[in-house]
């Protein structure tokens, strides 16, 4: 056997001797994975619209990355964060984790489906169980394109949420359709813990 073989034998028989064990692949945690195409809405635009959608974590996990049917601009850049939710159900501010996604990276325009884009959080953050928001924001020049869920509450662990100029300063019940409410298309991943 090869010495440096032999040295990662020993170093693994020795991890698991002393309970160590290997990290949990990441597997998915929360989603709604249905999308209403062709339907979409705008992150940024001239009335700055940011998206959040809540959601239910089971059990204690290490949340590494989502994947998002969105695009953007190639001078965009997505932010999301990771957040906890205040009392009334609603993202808090307190930010867990956040990642910058530059747009140049995300396909703007689908075809001839709809592509769901991973988002790895480069910090990821282990969380306890319990209810917790992902946010949506676009920074720099252009916009990004977000496509939703169905009609209907579709994830009943959670709801969207959107805020824009014009309207009250505070997260306020997504409805894509007048009087219709929708969640997000989302899928979201941890490693157990």
């Amino acid at each position: 056997m090869h010495a440096r073989t032999t040295t990662r034998f020993l170093a693994l028989a020795l991890a698991l001797a002393a309970g160590t064990t290997l990290a949990a692949e990441p597997e998915v945690a929360a989603q709604q994975f249905n999308v209403r195409s062709p339907v979409n809405t705008v992150i940024g635009g001239g009335v700055q619209q940011r998206f959040a959608q809540t959601f239910e974590l089971y059990y204690r996990g290490e949340v590494s990355h989502l994947t998002l049917p969105v695009g953007c601009a190639p001078n965009a850049n997505l932010i999301v964060t990771l957040e906890t939710v205040n009392r009334s159900g609603v993202p808090s501010g307190v930010i867990l984790t956040e990642q910058r996604v530059p747009g140049s990276i995300l396909h703007a325009y689908p075809t001839p489906s709809v592509p769901f884009n991973l988002i790895e959080f480069t910090r990821p953050v282990t969380l306890d169980p319990g209810t917790y928001a992902f946010t949506l924001t676009r920074k720099g020049r252009g916009d990004c394109t977000l496509y939703v869920g169905p009609d209907g509450d579709t994830y009943p662990q959670g709801k969207a949420w959107f805020i824009a100029n014009g309207n009250p300063p505070y997260w306020i019940e997504s409805f894509f359709t007048p009087g219709v409410t929708h969640d997000l298309a989302f899928q979201l991943y941890a490693r157990p813990r």
